[in-house]
């Protein structure tokens, strides 16, 4: 006869065996009745396990559902600080609206490093001037309409022609 539960399992043949051995005096009464103990004992041990196991599944459960929240959470939050940062960087600024749009991005670009954001604020204000040059030099140039990126000469031509054999 065998008990089983979960991964632990209790061979009753065994127990009888290993309590005969123990002590070569006992009756098959007494053998029967430690065999008897040894189970209840080793099943009530076995369902306790299984008990906690599956709290700890739960509990894993609602942790893993709570993680899941808080980076649905971070993500919007990081999307809408990732606007801000786009809107502030495009924004023209003007005036006063200087020293503003300057103090914002100190705020977003601080780190625990550079806590005032001075350094990051830096490097971001002259990628923004050079991405400002880049577009100021393409407004003079005829820009794709689906790509809005400048059309290089060759491809003007082309348009050109294309649109010559449209409306013959």
């Amino acid at each position: 006869e065998q008990i089983s539960g979960g991964s632990v399992s209790v061979d009753v043949k065994e127990e009888k065996e290993e309590a005969v051995s123990a002590s070569p005096v006992v009756s098959t009464v007494d053998v029967d009745s430690i065999v008897a103990e040894r189970t209840s004992a080793l099943a009530k041990k076995l369902e306790a396990c299984e008990n906690e196991v599956s709290k700890l599944q739960k509990e894993n459960e609602e942790i893993d559902s709570e993680m899941q929240g808080m980076e649905r959470e971070r993500d919007f939050y990081f999307n809408k600080l990732r606007q801000v940062e786009i809107y502030l960087q495009n924004y023209k600024i003007v005036g006063s609206d200087y020293e503003l749009v300057k103090n914002v991005l100190k705020l977003l670009y601080a780190t625990e490093d550079d806590v005032d954001g001075e350094a990051a604020l830096a490097a971001a204000e002259a990628a923004i001037e050079a991405s400002r040059q880049q577009n100021e030099q393409n407004d003079d140039k005829p820009c794709d309409d689906i790509t809005n990126k400048p059309v290089s000469e060759d491809e003007q031509k082309h348009e050109v022609q294309d649109e010559e054999v449209e409306t013959f």
